[in-house]
């Protein structure tokens, strides 16, 4: 009797349908053909859950990860690509957020922002800063303003005998975020013993709380301006006033020793008032009597800021640090992102009539919502269209996008060189979203897929078993995500003429493609938010947020795996006898390729010589179901077999874990 022969299907090492009839020995174990299903360890597979809408609010094409939530500006496409736009949490819950689309609504978690818009000109970079519940919107940042030389006076009462030429100047101060402008002119007055320097404050900015107030050294006329003191136009806290009495005491939560001087003038309940002394942190003296209504509970604005320094020319003295003169407002710019406790706003500095340019700018570190004075450019003057950290900040490392390059930016802390960027790969990219860094190594989409890492040489070789997948898509309608729960890099595309979007999925750790994942929508943004995924979807016309793999069950049949075509070990044909399953699945196909006959299509059920049905349960199916069943099986003598194993549609655990092929040797006749 001829002995029997055992082939055992495996199909672990992922997906490979670019592989020839007979697949060669290196490929031999993976899948020809399938949809909707995970690759596992082992030989296991599971059918892959479809996406959820989190909620039914039309939220825009734009989604970001903001910690645990996440956050969507509004708008839709941009003839066809993606906006450019940004959102970052700030300081706590500061929001800094732009975007090219002009007065669009953010949403948290799918609920609208009360009052948090982008602003009225594109690619204004713009301050959230919450409030009561709510937010205070600003653009960020402060231009200098003017200070009129009238606005200068020099009152005696000074007990630090400053003389000669002193200069002083105010910078626009929002005390929430810290955020200081440039210095205005500088105001340059002629002290005598004496002598203090009192500034009447100019009117302030939306979203201005406060000044800077800056001055030279006694006697040093120059523009070396340190700070004197800090000025919170309305000071922290309330506290006690009486009718006819100078008195300012019971301070509830204030701050009078940092808040107030001596010669400042407030406004308490609408009357005009100077500060004689402070004499404590909740208690201070007026010059004359109080004339409002006595009451607690109040509290004062400073209009006029007084102060006296002591120093001689060229010394410090009692002023605190130098005044930055290259401080400026954050230019139009198309994106925003944070890196190494660092903010950049990147795509600055092209042209007027562009919504992108070719510049990266460091936000200031002890100075947020301003950028300095310097813009570091792509190698070629090439315009951003996405810029990606490196995971690990140790690395000091960005990847730039732009239409012709991927370019690397490294930080470094030499001083006369802090930084380089340098090319690493042609051509550029024709999506915004085809490339993602993750597990600090960059994949990405320019005209086929590719990956790389700091110093590292570009590898196509990975992705060579989906080539033949991939060939047909168009570059500018792929996205790309990342999938932590399935240790998965998704490439993403979008084909009009399907009606759905393929995700393509690498299993990292493994090293293979899994199947490949329908969903039915074109999706249009893909983030990590909190370890889960979401996709941002157009469907029907309407922009939605959908949880990746949130759903119960996949979104459409089909849902299967098929094999490589297999030949008979050591002879030229092969005679099944029988088929031995383990697992759950609601049908297993057996194809067959005859001698001269071309292989049948993997696709088509109706190509398959049998099948059999090897559960016995009803799906859905829980992850510890399965069944082991034999099928007999008596096929003529072939030159190859393959096997396609479709999963229950509504099931959640379908699976195989192991398929036998058994039968015979047949020697062909030559």
């Amino acid at each position: 009797m001829p002995e029997q022969i055992d082939i055992d299907i495996d199909m672990s090492r992922g997906y490979w349908p670019s592989a020839s009839g007979f697949a060669p020995d290196e490929v031999i174990n993976t899948i020809r053909a399938g949809v909707n299903v995970w690759v596992r360890a082992g030989n296991k597979f599971e059918v892959v859950k479809a996406p959820s809408e989190t909620s039914a609010t039309n939220v825009g094409a734009r989604l970001f990860p903001l910690n645990d939530t996440r956050a969507s500006i509004a708008g839709g496409l941009v003839s066809g690509r993606l906006p450019y736009a940004g959102l970052i949490r700030y300081l706590g819950g500061t929001l800094l957020y732009l975007s090219e689309l002009t007065s669009q609504q953010v949403y948290i978690n799918e609920v609208a922002a009360a009052g948090v818009t982008t602003a009225s000109s594109a690619g204004i970079l713009r301050v959230a800063v919450p409030s009561g519940g709510g937010y205070n919107v600003y653009d960020a940042g402060f231009d200098p303003i003017v200070l009129p030389s009238g606005n200068v006076t020099t009152p005696a009462g000074g007990t630090k005998n400053m003389t000669g030429d002193t200069g002083v100047a105010l910078c626009p101060w929002r005390t929430i975020t810290n955020a200081v402008g440039a210095p205005s002119n500088v105001v340059v007055q002629t002290l005598a013993a004496g002598d203090t320097v009192l500034i009447a404050l100019p009117a302030m900015v939306s979203g201005q709380d406060g000044w800077v107030y800056a001055g030279t050294a006694p006697g040093d006329p120059s523009t070396r301006l340190r700070v004197i003191r800090y000025v919170r136009t309305t000071i922290r806290g309330t506290f006690t006033a009486t009718n006819l009495s100078p008195n300012l005491t019971a301070g509830v939560n204030t701050f009078f020793l940092e808040d107030l001087r001596a010669g400042d003038v407030v406004t308490i309940d609408g009357g005009s008032y100077a500060i004689s002394s402070v004499t404590g942190q909740g208690t201070a003296v007026l010059t004359g009597n109080f004339t409002g209504g006595t009451g607690t509970g109040k509290t004062a604005t400073i209009t006029s800021a007084n102060a006296e320094w002591f120093g001689s020319a060229g010394e410090q003295g009692d002023r605190g640090e130098l005044i930055d003169y290259d401080v400026f407002k954050p230019p139009r710019a198309a994106g925003v992102l944070q890196f190494m406790n660092r903010t950049f706003v990147w795509g600055t500095d092209g042209p007027s009539s562009a919504v992108t340019g070719p510049g990266i700018r460091l936000m200031l570190a002890d100075n947020p919502e301003h950028v300095g004075l310097t813009a570091l450019t792509t190698t070629y003057g090439d315009d951003l269209l996405n810029v990606f950290p490196a995971n690990d900040q140790r690395s000091k490392t960005f990847y730039l996008m732009t239409r012709n390059t991927l370019e690397l930016l490294e930080f470094n802390d030499a001083v006369d060189d802090p930084y380089r960027i340098r090319v690493i790969k042609q051509p550029g990219f024709l999506s915004a979203k085809a490339g993602i860094v993750y597990k600090n190594v960059f994949y990405g989409y320019d005209r086929q897929p590719f990956r790389t890492v700091v110093n590292g040489d570009i590898d196509t070789q990975f992705a060579q078993a989906v080539l033949s997948d991939m060939d047909t898509w168009t570059p500018a309608n792929v996205v790309m995500g990342s999938d932590a729960n399935n240790d998965a890099v998704l490439f993403c595309h979008w084909n009009a003429s399907d009606g759905y979007t393929t995700v393509l999925p690498y299993l990292v750790q493994l090293g293979v493609w899994s199947t490949p994942i329908r969903v039915y929508a074109q999706v249009v943004d893909v983030a990590a938010v909190n370890g889960t995924t979401y996709l941002q979807v157009l469907v029907s016309g309407n922009y939605r947020n959908w949880t990746w793999e949130g759903g119960a069950g996949p979104s459409t049949a089909p849902v299967y795996i098929a094999s490589q075509f297999r030949t008979s070990p050591e002879s030229d044909l092969f005679q099944l006898k029988n088929i031995v399953f383990t697992g759950n699945a609601g049908e297993v196909y057996v194809y067959i390729v005859q001698p001269g006959a071309a292989l049948p299509d993997l696709t088509n059920t109706a190509a398959a010589y049998a099948s059999f049905t090897p559960s016995t349960g009803t799906p859905p199916y829980t992850a510890t179901d399965y069944t082991e069943i034999q099928r007999n099986m008596n096929t003529p003598p072939v030159r190859g077999i393959a096997f396609r194993v479709d999963f229950p549609f509504l099931s959640l655990f379908g699976n195989m874990q192991r398929l036998t092929a058994r039968g015979y040797r047949k020697i062909a006749r030559r």
